[in-house]
């Protein structure tokens, strides 16, 4: 867990950051933020440019993968909106990962925003991230919303894991 209040002068009162290890291979992320209005918030994952064979839904699912390379399952199922964001193609808003000094390689970056009102707001995502080769360990994911709640089923083929996430104020 991690907590700042480096975002003050955009309205954001304070950060916290929580990790939380939920298998080997998946994780859940928690931002809790407080703000002093209504306020829109971004959270950004940035994928490595190996990951080049990326998979999104209207959700808020992104599944990123690429032959030999581990793959990445995002799900954010709070987001109000999820948008890709492509090296140097969306200024001023770009992408890069930088594998040296002074060398940069485009990159995918997943953006998912959150529309909050004042006081505060969670905004959590489950993150998966699976070994190279391992076809059979990718899990399949459902999402689904009801006016209480929101639940993400994922499915290996030896598990079956069920977040339930209470649906926002």
């Amino acid at each position: 867990r991690g907590a700042h209040d480096l975002y003050r002068e955009h309205g954001i009162t304070d950060q916290t950051r929580t990790l939380a290890y939920l298998e080997p291979s998946m994780f859940g992320v928690l931002d809790a933020l407080r703000a002093d209005g209504p306020h829109t918030y971004a959270q950004r994952f940035h994928l490595h440019p190996s990951l080049s064979e990326i998979v999104a839904d209207d959700a808020g699912a992104v599944v990123a993968g690429a032959e030999e390379r581990p793959s990445v399952v995002l799900v954010a199922p709070h987001a109000d909106r999820m948008r890709l964001v492509h090296g140097d193609d969306d200024p001023p808003e770009r992408s890069w990962y930088f594998p040296r000094d002074r060398e940069a390689d485009p990159t995918t970056t997943v953006v998912f925003e959150t529309d909050g009102v004042a006081g505060r707001t969670a905004l959590p995502v489950l993150l998966a991230v699976y070994a190279p080769g391992a076809p059979a360990g990718r899990p399949s994911l459902e999402l689904s919303r009801t006016a209480t709640e929101t639940r993400v089923i994922a499915r290996s083929d030896e598990r079956t894991w069920v977040v339930r996430l209470p649906a926002p104020p």
